[in-house]
């Protein structure tokens, strides 16, 4: 287990560079795990929500690393995220798969108030 509460471009590259070096040719899974945005309006959540997962989904770890600096979107566990994303780039994946998004609103049904978010994603690699 990788546990991160600082990220920075600097450390998910070096740390992912060590994580690559020691996977080297297994066969492995990678899992990184956080919530999205937290207490915003049900409209706002899914809003900033969709910039991180337009990102997340092109592999377009630059421009989530801006829009996270930049509070356009909101990930607790954004360095496990762009660390999983910069291995898995450097293991040849090929792409993204968003499997299911949510927010608590669309859970519990109550969606007057603040909600979080949720999602899950496969990063493949073809072989």
């Amino acid at each position: 287990p990788i546990l991160m509460g600082y990220w920075s471009e600097a450390v998910c590259s070096t740390i992912s560079s060590a994580l690559v070096e020691v996977i080297g040719d297994k066969n492995v899974l990678l899992i990184a795990s956080t919530d999205m945005s937290h207490y915003h309006s049900y409209n706002e959540a899914c809003e900033m929500d969709n910039i991180a997962l337009s990102s997340i989904e092109r592999m377009d770890i630059a421009k989530l690393m801006e829009d996270m600096n930049s509070n356009k979107c909101e990930l607790c566990g954004a360095g496990p995220v762009i660390l999983m994303l910069l291995a898995a780039d450097k293991l040849g994946a090929h792409g993204i798969e968003i499997l299911k998004y949510a927010n608590s609103g669309d859970v519990t049904g109550d969606k007057s108030g603040g909600v979080v978010g949720y999602f899950s994603a496969v990063v493949y690699r073809r072989t």
